[in-house]
């Protein structure tokens, strides 16, 4: 009556880095239930580091082909608007900086959708500890490399822009990308939310191989989970449009 009571597999040893990175194409059951039941945070934490890098060479690479020139009224003087561009120049194109940026906010925003995972499976009645949730959800940075390796191959095919800043305080962004460098960036944003799918089906294959969820309750944790996971590529389309 009611509830099926199922035996859990005890695992001793956590999946190999090899297993771990195989996975999103493997999709193995076993390999979902070791990863559930013991989760290695070494793992993810690699994995979020290549994605980082990856997604860092293909922001270097666009960057790399935008010229910034910044423009003011005569209340500036040229030496300081001079700076302003060099200094905006300079940020913009520190692979340093990109990385730290590109890092910090992959790392709040898989804290934040492994959490809402956690919450999830647990309000479906199965067992799940955050740390298991955060490892499903490290899953997701392998289409987020394969992401940035194609989006690196179109950086490298975009034109030369120029986008002017107007530092008056009448006026605001003046210039910005050619329509040729808005296709790239249009089709980056695609080539993200295609291979976003990649990572619904790991979503769902986890919660039905390594939480023994029901297939309603898959569909709808990984659904929610993935929705949130693409908000910000929606927000980057919409602005494109």
């Amino acid at each position: 009556m009611g509830f099926d009571i199922e035996e859990e597999e005890i695992f001793e040893e956590p999946c190999s880095l090899k297993e771990y990175l195989s996975q999103p194409i493997r999709l193995s059951g076993i390999t979902f239930k070791r990863i559930a039941s013991k989760p290695k945070l070494t793992h993810w934490f690699i994995v979020l580091l290549l994605s980082s890098a990856f997604v860092t060479l293909s922001s270097y690479l666009a960057v790399q082909k935008i010229n910034f020139q910044v423009v003011a009224g005569p209340q500036l003087p040229e030496e300081a608007v001079q700076a302003a561009g060099e200094l905006m120049e300079s940020i913009a194109k520190n692979p340093a900086i990109i990385f730290l940026g590109v890092f910090v906010s992959s790392l709040v925003i898989q804290i934040i959708i492994s959490l809402i995972y956690y919450l999830l499976i647990r309000a479906s009645g199965r067992k799940a500890g955050f740390l298991s949730s955060l490892l499903i959800i490290g899953l997701t940075n392998i289409p987020t490399i394969v992401s940035g390796i194609l989006q690196s191959y179109l950086a490298l095919n975009m034109p030369e822009v120029t986008v002017i800043l107007n530092l008056s305080e009448q006026k605001g962004l003046l210039g910005g990308p050619s329509v040729g460098n808005m296709g790239i960036s249009m089709n980056s944003t695609v080539i993200g939310m295609i291979l976003s799918v990649w990572s619904l089906i790991i979503l769902y294959s986890a919660c039905r191989s390594g939480f023994n969820l029901s297939k309603g309750r898959a569909v709808l944790s990984s659904v929610i989970a993935w929705l949130i996971m693409l908000l910000p590529s929606i927000y980057s389309l919409l602005m494109i449009l």
